[in-house]
């Protein structure tokens, strides 16, 4: 069986590093190195510490993303 990890990071959706996106700095060198695989997902619907529900198609609302990284040892060798 391989060993395999997943990591989340949460971040905005306009959150920038430099002129770039922070999701996108995130998920794009993930192929480079190897992992297995990674995901951003932009979210439809949430609700935190207030329970208000909120919902994606708020237009001013900095809707939330996480990136899913995917990684373990089955990764390695593998280019596509």
């Amino acid at each position: 069986m391989s060993n395999v990890g997943l990591l989340s990071i949460h971040t905005g959706e306009t959150a920038c590093l430099g002129s770039r996106k922070v999701f996108e700095v995130v998920a794009s060198p993930a192929r480079d190195v190897g992992l297995a695989g990674t995901a951003t997902l932009g979210a439809m619907i949430g609700f935190g510490r207030s329970a208000r529900v909120r919902r994606r198609h708020v237009p001013e609302s900095d809707r939330a993303v996480v990136v899913d990284i995917l990684g373990g040892t089955f990764a390695q060798g593998r280019r596509g």
